[in-house]
């Protein structure tokens, strides 16, 4: 498994952290498992972006998918 690159994001004193991490390649429950050897726990995840796809353009509900275009896969086009 490749390394990950892991960014904090700035919270204010006394909420809840969030980190930004940045995976080349993943297994299955990874990022779950590096934060539980650091004692973290991890509330809620978001997938920002897969390759060049990103998909914070996508006005999408959870557990709902989109169909697109090979275009749009390659980071050519926007949604």
């Amino acid at each position: 498994v490749k390394p990950a690159n892991v960014f904090p994001e700035k919270t204010p004193p006394g909420f809840t952290s969030y980190l930004s991490i940045v995976l080349k390649e993943g297994k299955k429950r990874q990022i779950r498992r590096m934060c539980k050897t650091k004692d973290l726990v991890v509330l809620d995840l978001y997938r920002i972006r897969i390759g060049k796809l990103d998909l914070r353009n996508f006005d999408l509900l959870e557990g709902k998918y989109k169909v697109v275009t090979e275009e749009q896969v390659l980071g050519n086009l926007n949604p």
